[in-house]
Order: C-alpha cells, then structure tokens, then sequence
C-alpha cells in the first residue's frame, strides 16, 4: 500500500477521496432533508452565487447531458424552485432563475454546508485558508482547463462568473 507521504499526487487523491465520499455523504442528506433527488439538489446548488445562469453554462458545470438537466429543471419548475425564460440578450438561449423558494432551498442547502464545515475550519486562521483557496485553486484549474467556458482560473478558487 502506498502510503500518505509518498507522493504528492497520491496524496492528493487520498485527500480529495475522503473528502467526496464525506461531501456526498452530505449532499444525500441535505437532498433527502429539502426532499430533493439528488441532481436536482446539485442543480439548485449553483444559484447560490448567482441568481441566473444559461441552462448551457448549468449543463457544463453538472457535467450532464442536455436531457438530463431539462428533467431537472423540468422538476425543479414543476415544484416552483426554478424559472425558465428566453434570454432577451439572444433568444436562441435559456435563462434559468431560482424563484424565492428556489433561493431558500439554496440557503438551507449553504447553511446545512456551514454547519457541517464551520466548525471543521473554526481554528483555521484566515491567512491560512486563503492559501488552502489558492492552492485548492491552483489544482481546481489544471484539472478543468478546457472544461469550463469562462476564463482560466489564475490560482485562487473561484467562480468562474462572477470571480468570487
């Protein structure tokens, strides 16, 4: 077996395999809690940056095919989370809106995410989680480049979007 230390890329994967089978975990929980399946909680996830997205930019960063996010989104509508509407800029796209209900699953999902990480980072000084951002960031990229249809990211973690 190879062990923690003996690598830094093995390492790097030991780190990130904990910590998705602990995030999705959380994402199961979180999902059956707001009474959502599970892509659909992913779904409402990425408005909680923004308030609108292009259904395309929504499948790239689900990483699921057009179909599938249109059954999602056709759910979401369906329980009044979501709002689908030509974009007035150029109206062979789709914009998709959370509606007030949409944006409240959006805070429970983000509030049930601080309760379980908060106290996680609690010790952490800011200094310090700055440059877990960055360096989270710096890998984020160069694993992405080419996936996403925004700018490069240029070492801090971020949206691609709005740069937050």
């Amino acid at each position: 077996m190879i062990g923690l230390g003996s690598d830094p890329g093995v390492c790097l994967v030991q780190f990130l395999s904990c910590h998705v089978s602990f995030y999705r975990l959380f994402e199961h929980e979180v999902a059956r809690k707001l009474k959502l399946r599970l892509g659909d909680l992913r779904c409402l996830a990425q408005f909680g940056l923004e308030t609108e997205i292009p259904v395309k930019r929504l499948t790239q960063r689900l990483g699921l095919s057009s179909s599938r996010v249109s059954g999602i989104l056709d759910r979401l509508e369906k329980r009044r989370m979501v709002k689908r509407e030509i974009d007035v800029r150029d109206r062979r796209s789709i914009i998709v809106h959370a509606t007030a209900k949409g944006k409240r699953g959006v805070e429970d999902f983000y509030a049930s995410l601080s309760e379980i990480y908060g106290p996680a980072v609690a010790d952490i000084d800011g200094e310090e989680l700055a440059t877990t951002n960055r360096v989270l960031g710096r890998i984020c990229a160069s694993l992405t480049c080419g996936l996403d249809s925004g700018d490069p990211v240029s070492g801090t973690f971020h949206h691609p979007d709005t740069g937050i």
